[in-house]
């Protein structure tokens, strides 16, 4: 559970809890309009709108709701029936209602930017991104300069790879707002996807000497928009510096030998992405770091070599096998990048994550999704009287949750810190150990989770099998993976610092059918999904349950 879960944490946050009954509408006092009327004498439409609304006011929200749900079928044309009814359904979780609701707002006043903005973010949260398109469309077409429904309409674009249309909107918000860092950065990757490096180049520079966007996205993306002069000389001298006595080691010779041979595999992904991202890659692979003694192990889902360049970044390949479709890292360290380097013992990783795992907002989108994903598949959660154990606890707030439902848990965590902080501060039983180092008691558990850990495992497989063999017949796994089909995904994605190509801990890339097959290869059946993006880039989540194999 390293990164972010933040579902509802998005660019575009919408929904505001005002009061429940003031929409679109100035409050009114109950039974009279604003020119002293009796609403019953004057409309009693609004009559019975205002009875919706004081039941609302009361806590009774369903009540409301069928009121003024009533009143919408009876008066299609009602535009502030429909208004009402879309928001409290909002605020009972029934967005498909609610976006119909707003559709009819929308079809009512057409010339009206409110409710499409509503349903333009409604969508959004819905991850409908190719439906939010048109909507947002009408919206800037209403309000040109919203820079607001600009930005959200050039990230739906990018969604659906339309570069060019993003593209086009970014450069307008650009316009419109100059100082919006963000919507820069996009325009810039936009350009950079349609090989407009030198545009590319000179906004990536004015961003990165103005100091408004983090170094790390910018660092992921000068080798892009490098020079190859600049890149060949870089390379020379690190050659001259710390790669001359490496070429009397028969291991460099090899890993050396093998990339040149490979080069013809690769040139599709040099020619995309340009050959300086290549020569920055080689500087950091062989000369600037040891990655190259990291063995080239065979395809974890498939066991197959058959293997295709797909992305570079710093020092890592990252490889595509032809064979099954699972992306990973050629060059693979034991185990994980995070326990070769002891990451989550940093100070200052663990003060980044600090924020983002102590949030109401993680806590509450993780538990929330927790209950769908098994109500959905018509089972309880998992609570009272059962033995849940994780991989990869963090900070404990899985197992927290569980051990407030009554659950009997335990867990395992790569990090001192981390270990040490479940014990002391959340008194939870979290052993220091990594998945390798594991021996399971066999049929220990009624339900097994991990959170964001496939991803930085050398042998995702090892995972499921101890997942197997520690769960009792019947029992559950849950487990959560960045899953965005990357290869295909537009660049701003690509080079996503939490979930795209450029997160160096991240040592596999999974997409839902080889997390299905792996479930079934290693003894599950697969009850239920979901999805969620953060950054609109997808993460899933897959409930299975153990079958004997």
């Amino acid at each position: 559970m390293k990164y972010p879960y933040l579902s509802h944490e998005k660019s575009f946050c919408f929904i505001v809890k005002r009061d429940a009954c003031s929409f679109f509408f100035l409050e009114t006092i109950v039974g009279v309009n604003q020119q002293g009327e009796s609403l019953s004498e004057s409309d009693p439409r609004e009559f019975r709108l205002e009875q919706a609304r004081e039941n609302v006011r009361n806590g009774q929200i369903e009540e409301g709701i069928r009121v003024v749900a009533a009143l919408a079928e009876e008066f299609p044309d009602f535009f502030d029936a429909h208004g009402n009814l879309a928001y409290w359904l909002t605020l009972t979780g029934e967005n498909d209602r609610a976006i119909c609701a707003y559709q009819e707002c929308c079809e009512i006043a057409p010339r009206l930017p409110e409710p499409h903005r509503r349903l333009g973010f409604l969508l959004l949260e819905e991850n409908r991104f190719e439906a939010a398109i048109p909507v947002f469309e009408r919206l800037v077409d209403l309000t040109p300069d919203d820079a607001e429904a600009l930005e959200a309409l050039g990230e739906c674009h990018l969604t659906q790879n339309r570069v060019v249309d993003a593209k086009g909107v970014f450069e307008n918000l650009h316009r419109i707002l100059p100082e919006n860092h963000k919507a820069t950065l996009r325009l810039t990757d936009c350009l950079l996807e349609l090989r407009q490096r030198r545009q590319a180049a000179r906004l990536y520079q004015h961003l990165a000497g103005i100091g408004v966007v983090e170094l790390g996205e910018i660092q992921a993306r000068f080798p892009l928009v490098s020079s190859v002069s600049r890149s060949s000389v870089a390379l020379i001298r690190s050659f001259f510096r710390h790669g001359l006595n490496r070429f009397l080691s028969p291991r460099f010779l090899a890993s050396f030998g093998s990339e040149i041979a490979t080069l013809p595999s690769s040139l599709k992904v040099v020619r995309k992405y340009g050959f300086s991202l290549f020569l920055r890659y080689l500087e950091a692979h062989f000369f600037l770091g040891n990655h190259y003694k990291f063995p080239k192990s065979p395809c974890d889902f498939c066991g197959g070599r058959n293997y295709r360049t797909v992305f570079f970044h710093g020092h890592q390949k990252k490889v595509k096998c032809e064979d099954c479709g699972l992306e990973c890292v050629e060059r693979k360290p034991s185990e994980s990048l995070d326990v070769e380097l002891e990451t989550y013992d940093s100070d200052e990783v663990l003060s980044e994550m600090d924020e983002i795992w102590s949030s109401e907002g993680f806590i509450s989108d993780r538990a929330h999704f927790i209950h769908r994903v098994f109500e959905e598949a018509g089972l309880s959660v998992p609570g009272e009287g059962c033995e849940i154990f994780e991989f990869g606890s963090a900070q404990g707030q899985v197992l927290e949750f569980f051990s407030e439902r009554g659950a009997q848990v335990r867990g395992i965590e790569t990090s001192s810190k981390l270990t040490a902080y479940c014990r002391r501060k959340k008194g939870l039983e979290v052993d220091r150990n990594t998945v390798r180092g594991l021996n399971p008691e066999a049929s220990a558990y009624d339900f097994v989770v991990a959170f964001h850990v496939l991803e930085h495992l050398d042998r995702p497989s090892e995972l499921f099998a101890k997942a197997h063999e520690m769960l009792r017949e019947g029992g559950f796994l849950l487990i959560e993976v960045p899953s965005a089909d990357l290869e295909h995904s537009p660049l701003a994605h690509q080079l996503n610092l939490k979930h795209g190509y450029v997160n160096e801990a991240h040592l596999n890339y999974f997409q839902p059918p080889i997390i299905e097959g792996y479930l079934k290869k290693y003894g599950f059946d697969l009850l239920n999904s979901y999805d969620y993006f953060v950054d609109f880039v997808r993460s899933s989540g897959f409930l299975a349950r153990k079958v004997s194999r």
